[in-house]
C-alpha cells in the first residue's frame, strides 16, 4: 500500500499536467494505482493535519479544510477524499477509471451513483470493524485496569 505521507502531497502538487510519456513521474503514479488502498478515517483526518495535504487538496481536489480547536476538518466525508485523490492520479496517468481497495475488496471507480452509495456503506463498515477503540473497554476490563 503506498503510504500517503508529507513527501508523497508535496510530489502530488507538483505533478501539473498529465504525465503520458515514460520517466520517474509516470513510474511513481502507476506505482501509487497499483496499491491505491483507502486508509482508515483516522488516516485521512491525519491528512488534514499536514500542510503539505491541504495545500494539495485545495489545489487539484477542491476540498476545503477548515482549522477548528481540535485541528483541521473538512465537510467531505472520507472516502469521498480518498476517490478524488484516486481520480487525480488516474487523470494525471491520462486514464479515465482506477480500480481501489477497500478493506481487502477491489472496486473499479468511479461508480454509479448508487454504487457509489454501497462502496460509502462498506467503507463505513470497514471503518468500524477496524475501529480498535470501544467505548465500552473499561468497563468490559475494568478490573484489569486498577
Amino acid at each position: 500500500m503506498t503510504t500517503f505521507d508529507a513527501e508523497t502531497f508535496a510530489f502530488l502538487s507538483s505533478v501539473k499536467d498529465p504525465v503520458l510519456e515514460d520517466g520517474a513521474t509516470r513510474i511513481r503514479l502507476l506505482d501509487m494505482m497499483e496499491t491505491l488502498e483507502a486508509p482508515h478515517p483516522y488516516g485521512i483526518l491525519q491528512w488534514l493535519q499536514m500542510a503539505e495535504f491541504r495545500a494539495f487538496a485545495f489545489d487539484n481536489l477542491r476540498v476545503y479544510c477548515v482549522k477548528t480547536w481540535a485541528g483541521y476538518k473538512t465537510q467531505v466525508h472520507p472516502l469521498w477524499i480518498f476517490l478524488l485523490l484516486g481520480r487525480f492520479i488516474a487523470t494525471m496517468l491520462g486514464q479515465e477509471k482506477f480500480e481501489c481497495a477497500v478493506g481487502g475488496n477491489r472496486y473499479q471507480c468511479p461508480r454509479p451513483e448508487e454504487e457509489k452509495m454501497e462502496l460509502e456503506y462498506r467503507y463505513d463498515e470497514w471503518a468500524y470493524e477496524t475501529d480498535d477503540v470501544s467505548i465500552d473497554m473499561p468497563y468490559e476490563y475494568g478490573d484489569l485496569l486498577n
